[in-house]
């Protein structure tokens, strides 16, 4: 009955922010939508700061131009969720399973500990300074995104494309990486430190102080 009750709740404040916004408002700042079925649903350029996303479904949903600093969206389902141009720094993806196509969306400073990307266009993306400790990326595309200061220790990364990125200070330590294109990448100062590598493409890379799978420090520049 309790649970019956949150799910009444939830679906009410749903409706309640999707009136608000078709009446024009845009800041939803720190609600509670935890658990809130939001598949199909446009809150395009809506300020979710803050807000509680954990364990929401999404699918479908359309966050373009949002901004959702600081927000907790882990364990949230994002498949084919639109998120291009959103501003996510700061929030938490922890152990989402699945999230849409996001090009130039800024994801900086983000936790995305045991989150599992795939089949993705993240092109043009803000990851600087994002914790992606342990995610599983595949097939997917991070062409000219930025990762500067990211840390990627001990991800799993399969046909994945890195090329034209920034990832100087980038920690990619004990990461597996498999069929990866780091193509004109900046590699200066980037940790691969006891990374398996399989088929990946270092053409044309920028290396300076870059720390090899087997600890040699190679620059070219």
């Amino acid at each position: 009955m309790g649970m019956r009750r949150d799910e009444i709740r939830k679906r009410n404040l749903v409706n309640q922010i999707l009136n608000r916004y078709e009446a024009g408002e845009r800041d939803f700042s720190g609600s509670d939508l935890s658990r809130a079925d939001l598949d199909d649903v446009s809150l395009q350029g809506a300020i979710l700061n803050n807000a509680d996303l954990s364990g929401a479904s999404l699918m479908f949903a359309n966050l373009e131009g949002a901004n959702l600093r600081d927000a907790d969206l882990s364990q949230a389902d994002l498949p084919s969720c639109q998120i291009g141009d959103a501003d996510f720094s700061g929030a938490s993806f922890r152990d989402v399973i699945e999230m849409g196509d996001g090009n130039n969306v800024n994801l900086s400073g983000t936790d995305f500990r045991g989150a599992c990307i795939n089949e993705c266009n993240l092109r043009n993306a803000n990851f600087s300074g994002a914790n992606v400790n342990g995610v599983a990326i595949s097939q997917t595309s991070l062409d000219n995104a930025n990762l500067a200061d990211a840390y990627l220790s001990s991800a799993e990364l399969s046909d994945v494309s890195f090329v034209a990125d920034n990832l100087s200070s980038a920690d990619f330590s004990n990461a597996e990486l498999s069929d990866v294109s780091f193509t004109s990448a900046d590699v200066s100062r980037t940790n691969f430190s006891n990374a398996r590598f399989e088929n990946v493409d270092l053409n044309e890379a920028i290396f300076w102080n870059t720390i090899m799978p087997d600890g040699s420090i190679v620059s070219n520049s």
